[in-house]
Order: structure tokens, then C-alpha cells, then sequence
């Protein structure tokens, strides 16, 4: 009975960008309930399925593809393109480089960026916004192969209530920023940190999680011959040791940087920071 039910269920389901199917739950709609928010949930890459509402569950790999329906996954998440806010003003270009409004970004991204922010700027391309949703945020943009897949909008003047905000559809879990870093051919170490301006402190050698480390991103560093370096913030040292050490066992030259109690790469001086990830490599 079970697995009929679970064949007419997933008959007609389609992948989602994470990797599962998700239906409305045969078991609940049987005991009277009205499942009307797809609460079975099929894992694509094993068979797992189990429903949030009644707790249903258990393996049924005849209904998972993994090659197909994941790569089906792979190809819909890659068309996800986000475009950067339409009132977001280059500041790398005049006359919003030089102009008076402008000169409190500028002057922000150089206090949290360093001595070459105005590199960093125009190589990342980085705006920020005069009008609109987005009013006094700088935009610093991801790019992966070319192909903007989401930013991240920092208020500058640290007086709202949410200093940071995404745009709808950006999938953290599946990129990093500055991904391409990854495939560059050098003896650099990558090091691997949080959050962007992290990242940015650290330009061109350094990728963010954009958050916690997740599965997709162990999947992408793991294609790097370079050195890498994990330096999450001190407070999520655990996650930081965990990643380094998967890394590790899979074969890279993986090392852990552990900060000093309530620092991350942003705050720490730079020198410093050099200096101890030269010094986690030669250990």
C-alpha cells in the first residue's frame, strides 16, 4: 500500500534547485488530513522521503534518479541568474567615484576593505544605492563564470535594523563568493572565511561561505589544487575545523586557522592574519 501510494504521489514531482521532491503527502490526505503545502519530501540522491506533518518515513531509491533529476537540479539552479538592483550607481566609475554623496560608501568600503579598497571596488564591482529599497547599502555583487548569481547589500551607515540584505532566489548554499578563485592555477593559498568583506579584506585569494559552510560548497573547494586555508569566524570554530578536515580526508592540502575569541577575518589586523596563515601551512 505504502509504495502505491508513493508511486501515484511522485508520478508527476519535480526537482527542486536543493535536491529534493517535494509532493503533497499521500499518508496524511489517507488519515483525513488535507496536506496543501507538500510536506513529503524525496530525497533525489538516495531515496529518503519523510513527511513534516505526519512524520512518515523511510527509503524508496526506486523513485530517486540521482544522475538524471540531479543534474535536472544543477541545470535549473545555473539559469538563476540575479541582476543587481537597477539603482545601483558603479562606484568605480565617474561621477559617482568622486561625487559628495558617494564619498560616505567609498570611505565605509575603505575602513572595512583596507589600503586597496578602490581596487577591490572596481575589480569586484561594487555600487551602492542613492534611492529606493536599497537607499544608503553598498552592492557587492557575486559573480560566478561571468554571471551575476546574487549580492549582498550592506547599509553603510549602520543605523538599520537588518545591516545586511540578499536578494529573492539567491541560493547561498549553492555559491561562493568569488568562486572563480577556486580553478586559478597558483601556489596561493585560498582561504576560506564567512562573510565578504572578509573576503574582500583578503582580495583576490580568499572565497566566503556566505554564512555556514554547506554540503554544495565542500563539493566546489574540493575541486582546488591550492593550498587552503579555513578561517570562519572565531565564534564558529567548530564548523571551521569540520570543514578543513573534510577537505583534508578528501584528499586537499587543507589547514584551520583558529581566530582569537570574538575576532573574525574582518577584524583581526592583516599582517597578522597573513602571518598566521603562512604559518598553519608550513606547521
Amino acid at each position: 500500500m505504502g509504495n502505491e501510494l508513493l508511486q501515484t504521489a511522485f508520478i508527476d514531482a519535480k526537482p527542486t534547485s536543493d535536491g529534493w521532491s517535494r509532493v503533497a503527502c499521500p499518508f496524511c490526505i489517507l488519515d483525513g488530513h488535507n496536506d496543501g503545502k507538500n510536506s513529503l519530501a524525496l530525497r533525489l540522491d538516495n531515496g529518503f522521503y519523510r513527511c513534516w506533518r505526519c512524520q512518515e518515513q523511510g527509503f524508496a531509491p526506486e523513485y530517486a534518479d540521482a544522475e538524471v533529476v540531479l543534474e535536472q537540479v544543477k541545470s535549473t539552479f545555473e539559469k538563476r541568474f540575479i541582476e543587481v538592483p537597477p539603482e545601483c550607481n558603479p562606484l568605480w566609475e565617474e561621477p559617482y567615484r568622486s561625487s559628495t554623496f558617494h564619498a560616505s560608501p567609498i570611505a565605509y568600503l575603505k575602513n572595512r576593505i583596507g589600503e586597496h579598497a578602490l581596487d577591490v571596488i572596481e575589480q569586484v564591482r561594487i555600487g551602492a544605492c542613492s534611492t529606493g529599497f536599497y537607499n544608503r547599502r553598498v552592492i557587492v555583487p557575486i559573480y560566478v563564470s561571468g554571471q551575476c548569481r546574487g549580492w549582498v547589500a550592506r547599509d553603510w551607515t549602520d543605523l538599520a535594523a537588518s545591516p545586511y540584505l540578499y536578494p529573492k532566489g539567491m541560493q547561498r548554499a549553492h555559491i561562493l563568493f568569488n568562486q572563480d578563485a577556486v580553478s586559478v592555477d597558483t601556489d596561493e593559498p585560498l582561504v576560506v572565511v564567512e562573510g565578504v568583506f572578509d573576503a574582500l579584506k583578503l582580495w583576490p585569494n580568499a572565497v566566503a561561505v556566505l554564512g555556514k559552510p554547506a554540503k554544495n560548497h565542500v563539493g566546489i573547494l574540493r575541486e582546488t589544487t591550492r593550498p587552503i586555508v579555513v578561517a570562519l569566524d572565531a565564534d564558529a570554530k567548530d564548523d571551521g575545523w569540520a570543514l578543513a578536515t573534510e577537505l583534508f580526508l578528501n584528499g586537499n592540502n587543507s589547514h584551520f586557522l583558529e581566530l582569537p575569541p570574538g575576532e573574525d577575518p574582518g577584524s583581526v589586523d592583516l599582517n597578522w592574519l597573513k602571518k598566521s596563515i603562512c604559518e598553519v601551512i608550513d606547521a
